[in-house]
């Protein structure tokens, strides 16, 4: 038996998991428009390509926004069956 009387049930609705990591894959895709010296030679690595990009494309903005959503959709559904379940997902 939980000591917390924590159900399964998480303590971050899908609002707020949405609402996270949308706006850093939006300010990083935006960052791509800014191109001062410093911080195309961070691009230039292998790890900062990687995190920062190279190019702002409208187009990723949609697929961050899509996958995101599916993400949270996921997570919703996982969760859900989970305590339906009667499965404990932490203590």
């Amino acid at each position: 038996s939980s000591q917390s009387g924590n159900s399964g049930e998480s303590h971050y609705g899908p609002i707020l998991i949405f609402s996270c990591p949308k706006p850093l894959a939006f300010l990083v895709e935006f960052s791509q428009l800014y191109h001062a010296s410093w911080i195309d030679s961070i691009r230039r690595t292998t790890l900062g390509g990687l995190v920062l990009g190279f190019g702002f494309l409208w187009s990723d903005l949609v697929c961050y926004g899509i996958g995101i959503t599916l993400g949270v959709v996921a997570e919703w559904t996982i969760g859900k069956n989970a305590v339906d379940s009667g499965a404990r997902i932490c203590d």
